[in-house]
């Protein structure tokens, strides 16, 4: 069984307690990633320890990759549930958890276009060079992760400026010019509809 959620976090690795234990299952295969992914922290490292060694239990072998950079994140935009014959899209794992009846899983057969796409793409993924195993690997992870965090944590500096047109204080990202002119929200509006301006 092959997975791929890019936000997986502590909670939605529940959805793996049951299967960790199947026995119709040999080999169990995560894919997320660390870009805008708070959750991948040392509760989620230990969550998947404490899976690795009851899935070693069971005869199961249990693999976890990470992707470490915005280009890999880009790749896959679902979540994926991947066996050998067939395949389902899955909505969000939190929806899931939260049992919403609106919830769907679209399912795609061995053979179909989907499901030889979004196989081959899975593949393509895993080997990928920047999907980083995540115990062999956590260190780097874990300095990514915090990385991406104070990325997303930055706040543009602000400064003072006047409309153009109605002389109002706002602020803006950048240093205002005399020369350039700026506006207001309302404004603003106006000149994106170009009803107000020529």
């Amino acid at each position: 069984m092959w997975f791929e959620d890019r936000y997986l976090n502590t909670d939605s690795l529940r959805l793996f307690e049951d299967v960790i234990k199947n026995p119709k299952v040999k080999s169990i295969r995560i894919l997320t990633s660390l870009v805008h992914n708070k959750q991948i922290n040392d509760e989620f490292l230990n969550k998947i320890r404490e899976f690795k060694k009851i899935s070693s239990d069971n005869k199961i072998t249990l693999e976890v990759k990470v992707a470490s950079t915005k280009r890999l994140h880009k790749k896959n935009h679902n979540r994926y549930v991947l066996g050998n014959n067939i395949l389902w899209d899955l909505p969000p794992s939190g929806l899931v958890l939260d049992g919403q009846s609106s919830s769907t899983f679209k399912e795609f057969k061995l053979g179909t276009k989907s499901y030889e796409k979004i196989s081959k793409d899975y593949v393509d993924w895993w080997n990928d060079s920047e999907a980083l195993e995540i115990t062999a690997k956590w260190d780097q992870i874990k300095l990514l992760v915090e990385l991406y965090s104070k990325k997303m944590n930055i706040k543009r500096e602000m400064y003072y400026a006047n409309c153009t047109i109605c002389g109002i204080a706002i602020k803006v990202p950048f240093v205002p010019d005399p020369k350039i002119p700026v506006y207001c929200q309302e404004h603003l509006k106006f000149k994106k509809n170009k009803k107000y301006f020529n």
